[in-house]
This record gives C-alpha cells, sequence and structure tokens, in this order.
C-alpha cells in the first residue's frame, strides 16, 4: 500500500519539476548550459528553444501519466517509477546547486532545484516508511 503521504509527495515532485522547466525556460538554459543546448538542438535543430519546450512538456505529460496511472493506482511498478524521480530529481538538484556554486552566481533551475532537495529527502523517507510497514 502507497500512503497517501507518499503519492502527495511524488505529486509534489512532478509539480516541482513542471515549475523547475519554466524557470529553465525564462532563464534560456540552453543558452548557458552546453548539454542543454545539445539536446534541444537534437529534438528541434533550426530553434532550441521550441526543442526545450517539446523535451519539458514530454517531461511534464510522462510525470503526470506517471502519477495518474501508476503512482496513485498503486501500479506494481510505482514504487520502482518513484524511485527513478527521486534519483532523477536529486542528480538535478544537486547539480543546479553545485554548477550555480561553482559560477558565484545565479544559473537557471537553481531556485526551484533548492525544492528538490527539499522534496527529495522527505520522498527517501516516506518510501522507506512504507517499505517497512510492508516487510
Amino acid at each position: 500500500m502507497i500512503s497517501a503521504r507518499l503519492k502527495l509527495l511524488f505529486l509534489l515532485l512532478v509539480l516541482t519539476q513542471m515549475a523547475h522547466s519554466t524557470e529553465e525556460y525564462l532563464g534560456h538554459l540552453w543558452e548557458v548550459l552546453a548539454p542543454a543546448r545539445f539536446l534541444t538542438s537534437l529534438v528541434y535543430p533550426s530553434d532550441p528553444r521550441v526543442g526545450f519546450l517539446i523535451i519539458n512538456i514530454g517531461l511534464a505529460v510522462v510525470g503526470l501519466a506517471g502519477y495518474l496511472f501508476v503512482v496513485r493506482r498503486e501500479r506494481p511498478s510505482a514504487m520502482a517509477w518513484i524511485w527513478a524521480w527521486i534519483v532523477l530529481e536529486g542528480t538535478n538538484g544537486v547539480f543546479h546547486l553545485g554548477w550555480a556554486l561553482a559560477n558565484g552566481a545565479y544559473r537557471p533551475g537553481v531556485g526551484t532545484a533548492l525544492l528538490f532537495l527539499i522534496l527529495v529527502p522527505l520522498l527517501v523517507r516516506e518510501v522507506r516508511s512504507t517499505h517497512d510497514q510492508l516487510g
């Protein structure tokens, strides 16, 4: 059984990713981060901004679908889905914070990345609690 708290925390993580993507878009991440520029140019070579939107809208759809159809419905893969997002967003948060600190300045996405660093430990604790209750 997946607790209502864990489901809520996962949804908050997905919604935070959507806010994070918005912050990165407004800060033109693809202009200041080479890997983002590379990925966006693979998706839409003539306009990296459009490529960025396509990637991030896709990520939002995948996250929301995962919440609605996997986590909320407690499918067998739900815990694996949650762990995958924990790793993705924990890495994302650490990277953005490190990137900003290394540059001594704001970098697109660092504001919302701090929210990942709050939500990820809460999710880990809740997943472990759920695991302990089951086993």
